[in-house]
């Protein structure tokens, strides 16, 4: 069966989106009898927009349209976390003397609300600093973000992990201004990608739903249990993009292992959302939603995934 699936993350994945990629690559979505067909869009709201117009079957992109959505009353459920966390960096200009100092900066972002944006916002939030000093600059997807940065039409922005490390090395005018293990320390419950679909594919192919539940959970638990796994997808996912030696793809899967990042049993539970759910409503003050909170998760999917598949022990994501 193919599924249309529209990519928040545009044409291309990075370590924030690698267990999309490795159950794409790795089979694992194969072996349930499914065929992903995706269709790279501009930002999570551009994939909710895709998935709401019938253009795909499921959009992958922030958990934020698609729980905005929901709350609207639009039939859009989120039924699988793509991570716990998003495995980002941020990244500045030299003449940026340290991240204390960020206010009146041009931040560059893939839109306004999309996670790059909203994940800037928690960032800022943080620190204790007023975001509405920070001078937020749409310029788009991560290669677009430094290539801008590069050029230094924004001073600072999030971008991927992996090329937080060779985009230092490729423009020496640019430098991490907090790295990835600092940003988990600085905000632990961090906004991150999801797959989301509507209530009418969810009740006319539950064992669809099922099986792409599955194979992200194969895919999340071989990314965490494997470092050469992870270093292959990795490396399938990095081409043509900067240079990583051996030992950042071990750094980065030690990093990611050791911070639990993966959603290894696929970060549906209460435990995951209500801290989520709690950044919602100072991220959006005056939207009310229309229903609890707990009716944007279709969790039959992953818990059906769960049941084939039994839990993993891990701490850091319990099972729904």
């Amino acid at each position: 069966m193919i599924i249309r699936l529209a990519s928040g993350a545009g044409t291309t994945f990075g370590l924030d989106d690698l267990p999309c990629a490795a159950a794409t690559e790795m089979g694992f979505w194969q072996d349930e009898g499914l065929a992903a067909e995706w269709v790279p869009v501009r930002g999570g709201l551009a994939a909710v927009e895709a998935l709401l117009a019938g253009q795909v079957d499921v959009a992958y992109g922030a958990y934020t349209p698609a729980l905005l959505a929901a709350a609207r009353g639009e039939a859009v459920r989120i039924f699988a976390s793509m991570s716990l966390g998003l495995a980002q960096a941020l990244v500045a200009r030299e003449s940026v003397a340290d991240a204390a100092h960020i206010s009146g900066l041009r931040w560059g972002v893939d839109g306004i609300g999309a996670m790059s944006h909203m994940f800037g916002r928690q960032i800022v939030r943080a620190m204790g600093l007023n975001e509405r000093t920070i001078d937020w600059k749409v310029v788009g997807p991560p290669p677009e973000r430094i290539a801008a940065l590069a050029a230094g039409d924004v001073d600072l922005s999030l971008i991927r992990f992996e090329e937080s490390i060779w985009a230092p090395r490729t423009y020496p005018e640019l430098r991490c201004l907090m790295s990835f293990a600092e940003l988990q320390r600085l905000v632990p419950h961090q906004i991150h990608g999801v797959l989301s679909t509507t209530t009418t594919f969810a009740r006319e192919q539950p064992h669809a739903l099922a099986g792409l539940a599955r194979g992200m959970l194969h895919a999340s638990r071989t990314l965490h249990d494997d470092a050469d796994a992870f270093m292959a997808a990795m490396r399938q996912a990095n081409q043509g993009r900067g240079d990583l030696s051996q030992e950042d793809l071990a750094e980065m899967w030690r990093a990611m292992h050791d911070s639990g990042a993966f959603a290894v049993n696929g970060g549906m539970s209460d435990a995951h959302w209500l801290p989520r759910w709690d950044q919602m409503s100072w991220q959006y003050p005056d939207f009310a939603p229309a229903a609890p909170w707990r009716d944007a998760l279709s969790r039959a999917p992953m818990r059906e995934a769960l049941s084939s598949l039994g839990p993993s022990p891990a701490r850091f994501d319990e099972r729904v």
